[in-house]
C-alpha cells in the first residue's frame, strides 16, 4: 500500500516549486494552483457500522442513536477514507499515484503534478490543464480556489499556504518559512530584537558536561523544553540552519537536563540575529539529473563520540531537501 509519509510535506511542495520554476523544452512555463477542499472528511462514505450519540437538538427520544452514512471529523478512519476517496477519483481520470509516497500524483499525458496535504491540493502544470482539473475537483467536492500563481498579469503573485509564503517574482519563485514560530520561541525566553545574539557556534572547547549540566530538569521545565524542541524541530523542516542544533536538542527530550536547556537557549539567541529564511527557486532549464552532496563530522559529539551525517539534494540549481542525522 502507498505510504503518506514517504517524503516530508515541505519537500513534496518544494519539488513542485522547482518544477514550476523549470522551463519546459517547448518554452512554455507551468503555473501553480492551490485548492482547498471544504469539509473534506464529510465526503467519504462510512463503510463500517459506526453509531453515535445524537445531540439534544435532534429531538429524538432517549435510547436512540444515529448510524453514520458519511464520516465525521474526529474519527480516526476519516482521514484514511478521505485519502482513499480523492485518490480513486484522481486515478480514474489518468493520474498515477506515488509508490513510496501515496499523496503525490502525476498525469503523464497532461504533464500535471500534484501534492496533497490533508485537504490542501497543490497542482503544477500548464494553464489549460489546471482549468481542467479545477473543473473536475469542483464537480467532486466543495472547493475553494486559493490562488493561481503564474506569469500572466491576471495571475496571483503571492499566497500563504500552511503558514508559509510562496511568491512568484520576475527572477523565479520564493518560499518563505513561517515567521510565527521564531517569534514564539523568542517570547518563551524573553528575548527580542535588542537581546544579545549568539556570537559563537558551539562551546569554546571540546568538553564533557559538568555535574550541574548533567542534573535533570524539574518536571515543569522539562515540559517546556520538550514543547520548545518540538516547535524548533518543526521549524527545521524549512530552516536548514536549525537542523543540526535541533537534532542535538531532540536527543535529550526523554531526559532533559540543565545542559539541554542551555543548548536550546543558544538556539534561541541565534534566532535573535537570524530574521527569516527564504528558499529561492530561480528560473532554470528543465533539469536532467539530480545531485546530492553529503558529509560526516566523524565522531564530532564529545559525549558519546557519535558522528553526524548531513547532506543536500538538488534538482538542477534548486535545493529541494537538506538533512542532519546522528549515525548509529
Amino acid at each position: 500500500q502507498p505510504r503518506s509519509r514517504g517524503l516530508g510535506d515541505v519537500y513534496k511542495r518544494q519539488m513542485l516549486l522547482s518544477r514550476a520554476a523549470s522551463n519546459r523544452p517547448d518554452g512554455r512555463r507551468r503555473k501553480l494552483m492551490f485548492i482547498d477542499a471544504k469539509k473534506a472528511h464529510l465526503n467519504p462514505p462510512c463503510e463500517q457500522d459506526v453509531y453515535i450519540e445524537l445531540p439534544g437538538e435532534c429531538g429524538e427520544e432517549a435510547g436512540k442513536c444515529g448510524k453514520l452514512n458519511f464520516w465525521l471529523y474526529g474519527f480516526r478512519p476519516a482521514a484514511a477514507a478521505w485519502e482513499k476517496l480523492y485518490s480513486q477519483k484522481l486515478e480514474e481520470v489518468g493520474f498515477v499515484r506515488g509508490k513510496s509516497c501515496g499523496v503525490v500524483f502525476w498525469h503523464q499525458e497532461r504533464d500535471l503534478a500534484l501534492a496533497v496535504h490533508g485537504d490542501d491540493f497543490t497542482f503544477c502544470g500548464l494553464a489549460e490543464d489546471l482549468r481542467w482539473i479545477q473543473d473536475l475537483m469542483a464537480s467532486w467536492f466543495d472547493i475553494k480556489l486559493r490562488a493561481i500563481l503564474g506569469d500572466d498579469p491576471n495571475d496571483d503573485k503571492e499566497v500563504v499556504i500552511l503558514g508559509r509564503v510562496v511568491r512568484w517574482t520576475s527572477k523565479g519563485i520564493e518560499y518563505e518559512a513561517d515567521p510565527k514560530h521564531r517569534k514564539l520561541v523568542l517570547e518563551a525566553f524573553g528575548l527580542d530584537v535588542n537581546s544579545k545574539i549568539l556570537t559563537m557556534n558551539g562551546h569554546k572547547e571540546d568538553r564533557v558536561p559538568g555535574e550541574w549540566e548533567a542534573e535533570a530538569l524539574e518536571k515543569k521545565e522539562a515540559k517546556r523544553f520538550r514543547a520548545l524542541s518540538a516547535r524548533l524541530n518543526f521549524m527545521s523542516l524549512d530552516c536548514p540552519d536549525l537542523q543540526f542544533p535541533i537534532k542535538q536538542c531532540s536527543r535529550d527530550m526523554a531526559k532533559p537536563t540543565n545542559g539541554s536547556w542551555t543548548s536550546i537557549k543558544k538556539v534561541a539567541r541565534y534566532l535573535v540575529g537570524r530574521k527569516k529564511v527564504v528558499w529561492r527557486f530561480w528560473w532554470q532549464d528543465e533539469p536532467t539529473e539530480a545531485r546530492v552532496y553529503t558529509d560526516s563530522d566523524w565522531g564530532g559529539n564529545a559525549k558519546d563520540r557519535k558522528s553526524t551525517s548531513g547532506g543536500a539534494w538538488f534538482l538542477g540549481n534548486h535545493c529541494i531537501k537538506t538533512w542532519s542525522s546522528t549515525q548509529g
